[in-house]
């Protein structure tokens, strides 16, 4: 986490959220400044405010306030799971040239949430998530998986528990659905909040810098976020590992009838989604049409997709215009009889519906994130460690992506659908 305060009033728009900072009437004297006056973030959202103010006022810039000096003022809230103590100065550790990632990664750390808690006495707890769990839906949902467990854990301590959200706000509007769909958490806001506002609660997780930490790319999602927590995965059983959506009655019934229509001749609904939020996840363009042509060639699905695609045939049907939202998304994933997906978040929605799905993976361990899912399948192609971009998940400035686009072109499509069929007789044993 990071403090900061400000030296002039000003406003900052982030897409529908808006933002009023108040100037420290103490700016070299935090301790004397009012907590509604000392704001909360992490060290992301704090580079996007520092570069938006950059192009409009430089000499409103943030003011960081040492993090040692706010955490040992009074009324300050306990932190549990592993910690995020000194995230500034490991993110620019990770950021400067000089230093190796490998050194720079933040060494492997432990918790244990339930020593953490032992002592105390408290009959209700009002605990914070600082930061949120990734910036997409599918690890948003992974994370909410492990924290639905986490909460498990406290609840079983207090009599009373209120689990916040504090989501950063470059990513509020697209993730904040996921969070509100779940049960687990009570609200959702977005960052920065006031120090005034952080002491409202008892405790928090700071989850701040995932990626940095030197499990994220060892362990699979849900586990690695249960091991932050300070829980051990190990002994939580596999069932518990798997998502949970709480599907919208009126959003899904808008699709009832489409549903109906495309099942009319008796075929079997295929999702067929190409895209991801990067290139090197991606199918190249060029190539989705070709296999498109041979899911038609090689089966008797009707396929459907909610992404637009350049491609008409009788037997490919777009619900890229219906599909406006998190909600709306779920609804069509839950009524499809299999998927064909790249890696995003759709496989991680499949498992919340026993949808059987296929994933294709280009530049990291499928186990890493289907490992707890029966009825999803992950396939990394063949080459894709030795493309040399194993391990990334985006193109720096000026990197030519054609390794990776070369993978897709040897993929034999009958093959893939022939991984589906004994997801599907999984799926009726379920």
């Amino acid at each position: 986490m990071i403090f900061f305060l400000v030296l002039e009033n000003f406003y900052i728009a982030n897409g529908a959220l808006k933002h009023q900072f108040l100037a420290a009437p103490h700016p070299y004297a935090p301790l004397r400044t009012p907590p509604d006056r000392i704001y909360c973030t992490t060290v992301l959202d704090l580079k996007k405010l520092e570069d938006r103010l950059l192009a409009a006022n430089r000499k409103i810039l943030p003011q960081v306030i040492p993090e040692d000096l706010i955490r040992q003022s009074a009324g300050f809230p306990a932190e549990l799971g592993v910690s995020n103590h000194g995230e500034l100065e490991k993110e620019l550790a990770y950021a400067n040239p000089a230093i190796s990632r490998n050194d720079a990664v933040t060494p492997r750390k432990t918790a244990n949430l339930e020593k953490q808690i032992s002592r105390w006495r408290k009959k209700e707890i009002n605990v914070a998530m600082l930061n949120g769990m990734g910036t997409g839906i599918g690890d948003t949902l992974a994370g909410l998986t492990a924290l639905a467990i986490t909460r498990k854990h406290l609840e079983r301590k207090f009599g009373r528990l209120t689990l916040d959200a504090l989501i950063g706000p470059q990513c509020f509007e697209n993730v904040a659905p996921v969070y509100v769909q779940s049960p687990i958490v009570n609200a959702v806001r977005p960052l920065p909040v006031t120090l005034a506002d952080l002491r409202h609660y008892d405790a928090f997780f700071d989850t701040g810098s995932l990626m940095h930490r030197e499990d994220a790319g060892r362990l699979p999602y849900v586990d690695f976020f249960l091991k932050q927590f300070g829980i051990d995965y190990w002994k939580t059983g596999a069932a518990q590992k798997r998502n949970n959506i709480c599907l919208n009655n009126e959003v899904a019934e808008e699709f009832d009838r489409d549903i109906e229509i495309l099942k009319n001749d008796g075929r079997k609904l295929l999702l067929f989604h190409p895209t991801a939020s990067g290139e090197l996840r991606s199918i190249p363009e060029g190539r989705i049409a070709e296999m498109l042509q041979e899911i038609i060639a090689h089966s008797d699905y009707r396929i459907v997709t909610v992404v637009p695609i350049p491609f008409r045939h009788e037997r490919v049907t777009s619900l890229a215009d219906k599909s406006k939202s998190f909600q709306h998304l779920c609804a069509i994933v839950s009524r499809m009889d299999a998927i064909v997906t790249v890696d995003t978040s759709i496989y991680h929605i499949a498992d919340a519906f026993n949808v059987p799905a296929l994933a294709l993976f280009t530049t990291i361990d499928p186990g890493l994130r289907v490992k707890y899912y029966p009825t999803v399948k992950g396939m990394l192609l063949a080459g894709a460690r030795e493309s040399g971009y194993f391990g990334r998940h985006t193109l720096r400035p000026g990197e030519d992506a054609d390794p990776v686009r070369r993978l897709w072109d040897g993929l034999r499509i009958a093959d893939l659908l022939r991984e589906l069929e004994p997801l599907m007789k999984k799926k009726t044993s379920l």
